[in-house]
C-alpha cells in the first residue's frame, strides 16, 4: 500500500470532490412521467395521507425560465388543486400527483419550451425566450384537505392574509413609482390622490349624479378598462372603497387620478386575466357633467 501513502493527498482530494458532487446535488435524479415531463421529488417523509382522487391540495409554486420569474403564488392566493389522477394535466407539473404526493412534499419539474409550444400549452413566447429554454416549476404541497369545511376555512384565512399583504406591499410599490417619476400625489388612507384638474364650483355631495370618463390601467401601463361615459350617484356604493370616499371631492370639470393596490378593487382573486392581486392600479375619473340631487 506504499502507493496510497505516496498519493494520499490526491486520493483525499478525489474523495472530497466525489462527496461534493454527490451531496452537493450534481447527481440529482430526475424521473419522467408518461408524457415525458422531467421531475424530481423532495420527499418530506411525513406520515400524512396521500392526496387521493377528490382530495384538494394546497400548493405554492414558482415558475422560472432562466433567471426570470414567470409566475409565483407566495404573495398571492395559493393554488387549490382537486386531485384527479389520469385526467388532464398532460405535460403539466400537476401530473406528478398521479404518482402520489403528501403534505410537505416538494417537486421540481422541467418542461421544454419547444415541447410546450408543440403541445399548444404555449401559443406565443416573448422575444427573450427561446424554444430550447427550460421552463422550471418548483412547488410544495402545503396541505391536503379531505373535507370542504377545512378547505373553506383555509381559503378564508388565505384571502385575509393576501389582502393585508398586498395592501402593504402595494402602497410601498406605488410610493416608489411616484418617486421614480417625480409625481406629486397625496396619500389617503389606502390610496394616493393626484389632481390633474381640480375643477370648479361646489364639491359633490351624497346623492350627486356624475357623468365621467373612466380609465383604469396598471402601473405597468396595461389597459384594464376604459369607458367614455360612466354615470353614478355618489354615496350609492358604485365604486369600491376607497374610491367611493374620494368621489365626494369631485367638482365640475375635475380630473382625479388615484393610485391604489388592485386588491382593493378586484379582491384577492381577480376575474380578469389582465390583472393580478399583486398589481397596482391608476384610476382616472374625468368629470363630464355633475348634477345636484
Amino acid at each position: 500500500m506504499s502507493w496510497l501513502k505516496k498519493y494520499r493527498y490526491w486520493v483525499f482530494l478525489l474523495v472530497l470532490l466525489l462527496g461534493l458532487l454527490v451531496y452537493g446535488g450534481f447527481f440529482e435524479t430526475y424521473y419522467r412521467t408518461d408524457t415525458g415531463l422531467r421531475y424530481k421529488l423532495i420527499n418530506s417523509n411525513s406520515k400524512e395521507p396521500v392526496a387521493r382522487m377528490g382530495y384538494t391540495a394546497k400548493i405554492h409554486y414558482c415558475q422560472k425560465v432562466g433567471d426570470r420569474i414567470i409566475d409565483q403564488t407566495y404573495d398571492v392566493m395559493p393554488l387549490y388543486y382537486t386531485v384527479m389522477p389520469g385526467y388532464g394535466n398532460r405535460y403539466n407539473p400537476l401530473e406528478v400527483f398521479d404518482y402520489g404526493l403528501r403534505k410537505g412534499d416538494s417537486v421540481v419539474t422541467i418542461q421544454l419550451v419547444d415541447s410546450m409550444m408543440k403541445k399548444h400549452i404555449l401559443k406565443h413566447i416573448p422575444s427573450w425566450m427561446k424554444p430550447a429554454d427550460q421552463w422550471i416549476t418548483c412547488f410544495k404541497v402545503e396541505n391536503v384537505f379531505m373535507n370542504d369545511s377545512l378547505l373553506q376555512a383555509d381559503k378564508m384565512a388565505e384571502r385575509n392574509r393576501v389582502k393585508l399583504l398586498q395592501q402593504t406591499l402595494g402602497m410601498a410599490r406605488i410610493l416608489a413609482y411616484l418617486r421614480k417619476y417625480r409625481i406629486t400625489a397625496v396619500q389617503q388612507k389606502d390610496a394616493y390622490l393626484q389632481w390633474i384638474r381640480h375643477g370648479s364650483g361646489r364639491q359633490a355631495d351624497t346623492g350627486t349624479t356624475i357623468k365621467a370618463v373612466l380609465n383604469i390601467r396598471t402601473l405597468k401601463d396595461t389597459l384594464v378598462a376604459r369607458q367614455d361615459t360612466v354615470s353614478f350617484i355618489t354615496g350609492r356604493s358604485y365604486w369600491p372603497y376607497p374610491i367611493e370616499q374620494l368621489t365626494r371631492r369631485l367638482k365640475a370639470g375635475s380630473l382625479m387620478r388615484l393610485y391604489l393596490p388592485a386588491v382593493l378593487v378586484t379582491g384577492v382573486e381577480p376575474s380578469s386575466a389582465k390583472i393580478k392581486a399583486s398589481d397596482d392600479l391608476i384610476v382616472d375619473v374625468d368629470v363630464l357633467e355633475m348634477n345636484e340631487k
